[in-house]
């Protein structure tokens, strides 16, 4: 056995300290690399559950896709049988129509005709002016009153509601209706209502009352082969003289 000397012991005793602080330095090292790797495997396991997720979502969205498939699939479906039962019902309304057509008179395709009259020059002038011009329309009253006045911002200064085709007559709303749609139109524009209102209903009896409300004022009868037109005007505005 050695004998350790006095000098030989406190170097010993200084190197063994010196290993004793690198073996404290070593163990925090691998208690750093044991807490890293069990972050690591935490975070593989966060990993592979978080592609656990991602792969259950996707399934899940591929699900959601067939679903949304399937149901336009149905609406497509009651879209074709929806149309094909209308064209039926329109088949069916239209052999209708036309087997009630020699009743009723055939419908007749729009048409307008625009005509420009001039007076004669052996005619004198107190028979009226030298020219005028007139535009024959055969459409809806009310597409037609929108079009030519509402588009263009004008007002008519006399509008006829003259035997209008009520009910057996074939027109698909009543013009003398005060709140139909006609009424609505023609008292709604933003230009103002017409001055005069020509009026004749059903039958050959003369009427003394408009069908609109507002024209309140019966200026004359036009006698045309005792079918008795009444020319009404507003009672709040002033209207054209006429000869009795």
């Amino acid at each position: 056995m050695e004998i350790l000397s006095k000098d030989k012991l406190p170097r010993l005793q200084e190197e063994m300290e010196v290993r004793s602080e690198h073996m404290e330095i070593l163990s925090e090292e691998l208690a750093y690399l044991k807490r890293y790797i069990q972050n690591q495997k935490l975070r593989e396991e966060e990993k592979s559950g978080f592609q656990q997720d991602m792969k259950s979502i996707e399934e899940r969205i591929k699900e959601v896709r067939m679903q949304i498939k399937e149901v336009r699939m149905q609406i497509e479906d009651a879209r074709q049988d929806y149309n094909e039962s209308e064209c039926e019902n329109l088949e069916a309304a239209t052999r209708k129509l036309h087997l009630m057509g020699d009743w009723f008179g055939n419908e007749k395709k729009p048409y307008c005709s625009w005509s420009i009259f001039q007076l004669r020059e052996d005619v004198p002038a107190i028979n009226g002016p030298p020219r005028f011009s007139l535009l024959y329309l055969c459409a809806d009253g009310v597409a037609a009153f929108q079009a030519l006045y509402y588009a263009n911002s004008a007002s008519p200064k006399a509008v006829a509601v003259i035997q209008p085709g009520t009910a057996f007559g074939g027109n698909w709303t009543d013009f003398e209706n005060p709140s139909g749609i006609f009424a609505d139109t023609v008292l709604g524009n933003p230009k103002g209502s017409p001055q005069i209102l020509l009026n004749k209903g059903a039958g050959y009896s003369f009427r003394e009352h408009c069908c609109w409300p507002s024209y309140t004022e019966l200026i004359c009868f036009l006698d045309i082969s005792g079918r008795g037109i009444g020319v009404f005007v507003e009672k709040d505005k002033p209207g054209p003289e006429f000869e009795e």
